[in-house]
C-alpha cells in the first residue's frame, strides 16, 4: 500500500514537471521572433465586433501590416469565419481594415470557415498548396504560437515560421499562458478532441 501511494506521488510530480517544461515552452515561444522574407504572412483570426476588429484582432492585423509594409512578404492570408451570432466572418472584417490601410485586394487572400486554430490552419494549409506557397509567416499573440506551430506540423504545413504579438498585460499574458498550457497537452494528446479549441484573446 505504501509502495503504491509512493508511485502515485511520484506520477503526480513527474506529470507537474511535464507541465512546467510546457509552460516554459509556450513562454519562450512567445518571445521568438523569426520575421524573414516569405511568400506569405498568415494571421489567426480573433473576434470581430459588429464589423469592426476587436482589439485582439486589430493587434494582429497591426502587425501584419507593418510586416508587409516592410517588404517581407508578397500576400496576407486572413483566417476566421463567422463566429455563433455574427453575420461577417472575421477574416471579412479583416480584409475590410487591410484595405483601409492600403492593402489592395489581390494581396489579401480569405479563409471564411474556420472557428477554431485548427480549422482556421487546415483552411490556410489549402489556399498555401494552392497557390504553392513554399514558406509562410503566422502572426498571432505570443501565448499562442507553440500551439499554431504544433497544429501546422500536424497539418504537414512546411517552412512555419512566427511572429509573435505582444500581450503588454502581464496577468492577462499568464492567465492566457496558463489556457494554453491545457489546451495543448489536450491537442497533443488527442487532435481531434484539441482541434475544437480557440485561443484565449488578448
Amino acid at each position: 500500500m505504501k509502495k503504491a501511494i509512493k508511485y502515485f506521488f511520484i506520477s503526480i510530480f513527474l506529470v507537474f514537471l511535464l507541465w512546467l517544461f510546457l509552460l516554459g515552452g509556450i513562454y519562450s515561444n512567445s518571445f521568438i521572433d523569426e520575421t524573414r522574407k516569405v511568400d506569405a504572412i498568415v494571421v489567426l483570426g480573433a473576434s470581430q465586433w459588429n464589423g469592426k476588429p476587436s482589439p485582439a484582432l486589430k493587434s494582429r492585423l497591426n502587425h501584419a501590416l507593418k510586416i508587409y509594409n516592410e517588404g517581407y512578404a508578397d500576400f496576407i492570408i486572413l483566417t476566421g469565419g463567422i463566429a455563433k451570432g455574427d453575420v461577417i466572418s472575421e477574416s471579412r472584417v479583416g480584409k475590410k481594415y487591410l484595405n483601409k490601410n492600403g492593402v489592395p485586394n489581390k494581396k489579401i487572400l480569405i479563409e471564411e470557415h474556420g472557428l477554431t486554430t485548427s480549422e482556421s490552419l487546415n483552411k490556410a494549409a489549402e489556399i498555401i498548396r494552392e497557390r504553392n506557397f513554399e514558406n509562410i509567416l503566422v502572426v498571432s499573440h505570443g501565448y499562442h504560437i507553440l500551439r499554431v506551430k504544433e497544429i501546422a506540423r500536424g497539418l504537414k504545413i512546411e517552412n512555419v515560421y512566427a511572429s509573435p504579438v505582444k500581450v503588454k498585460d502581464n496577468w492577462k499574458k499568464l492567465r492566457f499562458m496558463l489556457k494554453e498550457s491545457i489546451i495543448l497537452p489536450i491537442y497533443i494528446i488527442n487532435p481531434n478532441y484539441g482541434s475544437r479549441f480557440r485561443d484565449a484573446e488578448a
